[in-house]
């Protein structure tokens, strides 16, 4: 059998010039965590993979717009198929985020001080350990404050945590 190995793209660090991911130079690793500044763009295409460490985090301060196609997602996932990862951070986002057509893979989504749109995407959660303590309460989705849109989307956990958490937000939750 004949195989490739090949070098992910790696992200880390601050990230202060608008980027372009591909699928074709996928995969990307998010290694620990990585600050999009405000001001940047992050765009997305159709067929990227973006891997993350166990328990990194993709700080979004400017824009992300990842928009794949129903042929072809967008994923966002864990580094093997036993871990998990933190969260896609969005927190006083310069501009509106967009989520369209992606499969969050053992992650979260987290928004704050936000507008943010989700659409024909999946959150599915098969390691993360998820979990409700007096300090902490665990979600799939968190949003407080913004404008949040969120159609035809999918979310499956392991029953622990909670699934949608939405507060002081503008939202639209539909399907």
């Amino acid at each position: 059998n004949i195989f490739y190995v090949k070098k992910p793209t790696v992200l880390k660090g601050e990230i202060n010039k608008n980027i372009i991911i591909t699928e074709e130079n996928s995969p990307y690793l998010v290694d620990g965590d990585v600050i999009v500044k405000p001001g940047t763009k992050i765009q997305i295409n159709e067929g990227a993979t973006i891997i993350f460490k166990p328990d990194a985090t993709l700080w979004v301060k400017g824009q992300l717009i990842a928009k794949g196609t129903e042929k072809k997602p967008v994923l966002f996932r864990p580094i093997n198929n036993q871990s998990s990862w933190n969260s896609l951070y969005f927190e006083h986002a310069s501009d509106s985020c967009v989520l369209q057509n992606v499969i969050i893979e053992d992650g979260t989504v987290n928004s704050k001080y936000t507008n943010l749109y989700i659409e024909n995407s999946k959150i599915i959660i098969k390691n993360k350990q998820l979990f409700i303590s007096q300090e902490q309460r665990l979600c799939l989705v968190w949003i407080h404050h913004g404008k949040f849109t969120f159609k035809n989307n999918y979310l499956t956990s392991k029953g622990k945590g909670e699934g949608m958490d939405v507060n002081y937000a503008k939202s639209l939750v539909e399907n």
